[in-house]
C-alpha cells in the first residue's frame, strides 16, 4: 500500500489520538533510561523488570477512559505481559491488554540523538541530530503488522545563552533536524502510522519566556515548509511540542503563570502552525506533574477567536511521560501493583480534565518533584 491507500485510516487514527477528554501516554523510554528509573526505586534493570513495570501501566483497568494512545519502546511492542500466576505460554502481549482498554499502540522509530560535529561550518557545540532513517520504512512496516498505528520522532534545539537572539539553536541544526522529521513523518505514512512530529525546544537554560516563543515560532516554520517539500500528508500526523516556558534556570518566577505560560503557548502555535495537523499534543519536558496539568488547563481558556485572523480549531492535548509515570512509578515500588495503578489513573484523569479545560488545581493527588533533567535523552 501506499500514502494514498492509507489517507483514511491515517485520517482517523490521528483524529482518535486527539479527541476531546483523552491524550497519549509516553511510555517509550529506551532500555537504559528506563533503567535509571528503575534503579531509583531500588529495582534492577533488567528484562523482567521493566516487562513487570510497563504490564503494571497496561493492566491499569479504566485507563482507557482517558487514554487514547501508548507510545512504547520497541521492546515493549513484542513483550509478553508479566501476570502473577498465569504460565508463560498463557500470557499475553502488553499491547493486547492496553487494546483492551482501546487504547492505541504507538512506537518510538527514532534511533537517539547523536551529535552534530563542532567543527562543521555554522554549527554549535551541544546540538544533536536524530537518527533512525536508515531502513524505516521496513521497521515501519513491521510495527504496523505488530499492530503499532503510530510513530514518533523527537528532535531537540537547544537555546545556548540567555535573551540574545543570537544564542539560539544553529542554522545548520535547525537544518539538519527539520529534514529529518519530514523524511521520517512522509515515511513511516507510507507504512500506515500516523506520525507524531517533535521539534523540543528544551527547557535548558535562564533565557526568558519571550527568548522561547521566539525560537519555537521559526523552528515550527521551518518544520512545516520542510513537510511541505517533502509531501507529508498534515490531516494524518500530530505535532508535539514543548509548552512555551522561560529557561529552567531563570529566575523569574512572574513569567511561570498559567495565564502567561498558556497566552504564549497559544500564541506561538497559531502563528507558526498551519491548520491541517489533526492536533497538538504537548510534551511536559520535566515539568512537575501538578504544573504540566495546570498549564494544559489554562491554554483550553485562551480566546484563539480574539488576536488572529484565522482561528484553528486543532484540539490540544497531552503527550506526558513523566508527568504521567513519576508518581506511579513510586508507588509500584517494584510490588504495589495497585497503589501503581491507582497513581497512574489519578494523574491520568487529571490531564483528561485538563483537555477540556475542567481540571480543578489539586483535585488530584501528584508529586511536587522537579522532573526536569538538563540534556534530557532517553
Amino acid at each position: 500500500m501506499t500514502l494514498e491507500q492509507y489517507k483514511e485510516e491515517l485520517t482517523q487514527t490521528a483524529k482518535k489520538l486527539v479527541r476531546k477528554g483523552k491524550g497519549i501516554l509516553a511510555a517509550d523510554e529506551s532500555n537504559g533510561t528506563c533503567g535509571k528509573r528503575l534503579e531509583g526505586i531500588g529495582v534492577k534493570n533488567t528484562e523482567a523488570n521493566r516487562r513487570k513495570y510497563r504490564t503494571m501501566l497496561a493492566t491499569a483497568t479504566g485507563l482507557g477512559q482517558y487514554i487514547s494512545g501508548v507510545i512504547l519502546y520497541e521492546e515493549t511492542l513484542y513483550q509478553k505481559a508479566s501476570i502473577y500466576g498465569v504460565k508463560a505460554a498463557d500470557e499475553r502481549l502488553i499491547i493486547d491488554h492496553f487494546r483492551d482498554e482501546g487504547i492505541i499502540p504507538g512506537i518510538k522509530v527514532d534511533t537517539g540523538l547523536r551529535p552534530i560535529i563542532d567543527t562543521l561550518p555554522n554549527a554549535k557545540p551541544g546540538e544533536f541530530y536524530c537518527t533512525g532513517l536508515d531502513g524505516l520504512l521496513e521497521r515501519a512496516q513491521e510495527y504496523y503488522k505488530q499492530g503499532a498505528r503510530f510513530a514518533k520522532w523527537r528532535a531537540t534545539f537547544k537555546i545556548h545563552h540567555g535573551d540574545d537572539e543570537s544564542g539560539g539553536p544553529s542554522e545548520r541544526a535547525i537544518q539538519e533536524n527539520v529534514r529529518g522529521l519530514a523524511r521520517y513523518a512522509r515515511i513511516v505514512q507510507e507504512a500506515g502510522l500516523v506520525p507524531i512530529i517533535e521539534p523540543e525546544v528544551l527547557m535548558d537554560g535562564d533565557h526568558r519566556l519571550g527568548t522561547t516563543r521566539i525560537h519555537q515560532e521559526r523552528i515550527y516554520r521551518e518544520v512545516y515548509d520542510a513537510c511541505a517539500l517533502d509531501g507529508v500528508y498534515l490531516e494524518g500526523s500530530l505535532l508535539k511540542c514543548a509548552m512555551t516556558i522561560p529557561g529552567n534556570e531563570c529566575e523569574m518566577e512572574e513569567e511561570r503563570t498559567p495565564r502567561r505560560v498558556s497566552a504564549s503557548t497559544v500564541g506561538v502555535l497559531m502563528r507558526s502552525v498551519p491548520k491541517e495537523p489533526a492536533g497538538v499534543v504537548f510534551l511536559s519536558g520535566g515539568l512537575p506533574e501538578e504544573a504540566a496539568t495546570v498549564y494544559l488547563n489554562a491554554m483550553q481558556k485562551v480566546d484563539r477567536s480574539a488576536t488572529f485572523e484565522k482561528r484553528r480549531e486543532w484540539n490540544m492535548s497531552f503527550s506526558f511521560g513523566r508527568a504521567l509515570q513519576h508518581s506511579a512509578l513510586k508507588a509500584w515500588g517494584g510490588k504495589n501493583i495497585k497503589a501503581g495503578q491507582a497513581a497512574l489513573l489519578a494523574r491520568a484523569q487529571a490531564n483528561a480534565e485538563a483537555t477540556t479545560g475542567n481540571y480543578v488545581a489539586g483535585s488530584q493527588p501528584s508529586s511536587d518533584d522537579h522532573l526536569h533533567i538538563a540534556g534530557y535523552t532517553y
